[in-house]
Formats: C-alpha cells, structure tokens, sequence
C-alpha cells in the first residue's frame, strides 16, 4: 500500500493511479449518498424519525478510519511544535458543523421529497463559492459565475413549485417548504465545513 502513495520513477503512473482512486472514491461517496437519502425515505415512509442516529454508524467508521491517523500524525508531530493538536480545535467545531448539516439533510425527508432534498443539497456548490470568495479571496471565472446564478435560480423555481404544489405529489408530503429550508440549511453548513477545512 505504502508503493501506490510514493512519488518514485513512476510519477506519471502513480499521478494516473491517483486519478482512479479519486473516482473510485467519488463513485463509492455517490453510491452511499444514494443508499442514505433511499434508506431515509423509506424508514420517513414507515413513519420512523430518527435523523441523529441514521448518521451515528457513517461517523463512527470515519472516526475509526481516520481517528487513527490523526493520533499518529499527533505523535510523530509532537517534536515538531505540536502541529496536530493546534489544529484539534478547528477540526472539532468543523466535525459539529457537519453532523449538524447531515442531522437537518436527514430531518428534511420527513417534510418533503427525495428529489427535493436532493436537488437542495446541491446548493452547498453555490454556497461553497460565495464563502471562498468572501473568506478566502477566491476568484471565479465568469462562467462560474453564471452556472452559480443558474443553479441558484433552478433551486428557486424547485422552492416555489414546492411551496405551491397543490393537488400534486409534492402536496402529499408533510410540510414541504419546511424541508426545503431544513435542506438549505444543511447545504449551507455543507459548504461551510467544506469551505473551512
């Protein structure tokens, strides 16, 4: 495992393996995403509320993933200045911003539909560029500009629709516009996490 992370003759190799697992990773991220929002809809179906302890198990294998190496990054750190435990701190108030945006994410089934949250929670790109440039100086191509505009405005045509479905499928869920806004929400700590980090 150690040969596929270092930087030898190889470059352009490891560089194109680098690329695959990325993929790979992205795919699996896509599939468990996918595997959630089903598994929400169908206990939200069963009337079965649960949102806290329907993530607990997702953290409890990133914590057993990565815990582990970020204590050796900390011991091997320790010499040198305490690096890690400097930036402990940050990554805990970042750790609750997400388990709150994935808790809201969740709540949001039992008001509104699958595709809904789906496409809400899409906001967190929109959301993730207007705080890089605010907090970070970040600069986007016009283009850019334009898709977030785009997507922004899609996002308000699917929040109108739903808060003015009547007789519809949208209509048949509890409170709509409730878990739109609860999806918003957790979009825009998404993006706050991730913007952060």
């Amino acid at each position: 495992m150690a040969s596929m992370f270092s930087r030898g003759d190889g470059a352009a190799a490891s560089a194109k393996t680098y690329w695959w697992i990325g993929i790979a990773l992205g795919q699996l991220c896509a599939f468990v995403n996918a595997t959630s929002a089903a598994a929400s809809t169908a206990l939200e179906s069963k009337h079965v509320y649960l949102p806290a302890w329907q993530t607990f198990f997702a953290y409890c294998a990133i914590g057993g993933a990565y815990g582990p190496m970020y204590y050796a990054r900390v011991r091997r750190d320790e010499s040198g200045g305490g690096y890690a435990w400097s930036k402990l701190k940050k990554y805990v108030v970042l750790a609750a911003i997400d388990v709150e945006a994935n808790y809201f994410v969740t709540l949001a089934f039992r008001y509104t539909s699958m595709t809904s949250v789906t496409l809400l929670d899409s906001a967190a790109i929109p959301f993730a560029m207007a705080l890089s440039a605010v907090a970070l100086k970040s600069k986007y191509a016009k283009a850019h500009v334009v898709g977030a505009c785009v997507a922004f405005g899609g996002l308000s045509v699917l929040v109108l629709s739903d808060a003015t479905a009547k007789g519809s499928s949208t209509a048949s869920v509890a409170n709509a516009p409730l878990g739109d806004f609860l999806t918003i929400v957790a979009a825009a700590l998404y993006a706050t996490s991730n913007v952060l980090v």
